[in-house]
């Protein structure tokens, strides 16, 4: 997972492990509907965007590379961010992951 980031970087690659709570092995995405990242920046407001699996799903990894305004703010400046996972594996699981954070830092 990334730690910190540039204001409004482009081709930022954020890569996350799925992992079982209770084994902590990766969960087989191969067959997810839906792998979103809901991010949200430090006032709040949410984004969503289509994450894509890393492989082939088995490595329980999913990936998104950011975009321009992908990491912006109404204020121009960085913060700590969150990113959570909604996700859909049919028979398996429906729902959102934990919240993690990320920190963007300003530009001059």
């Amino acid at each position: 997972m990334i730690q910190t980031v540039q204001y409004n970087a482009v081709g930022v690659d954020i890569v996350i492990t799925v992992a079982d709570q209770a084994s902590q092995l990766p969960i087989d995405l191969s067959s997810a509907t839906t792998t979103n990242y809901i991010l949200q920046d430090p006032f709040g407001v949410n984004k969503t965007v289509t994450a894509s699996l890393f492989t082939n799903g088995k490595d329980g990894k999913l990936t998104y590379t950011t975009v321009l305004g992908d990491l912006t703010t109404a204020s121009g400046f960085g913060g700590q961010w969150s990113i959570q996972l909604d996700l859909s594996i049919a028979g398996v699981y429906i729902g959102r992951s934990s919240i993690a954070t990320f920190n963007v830092s300003s530009n001059l």
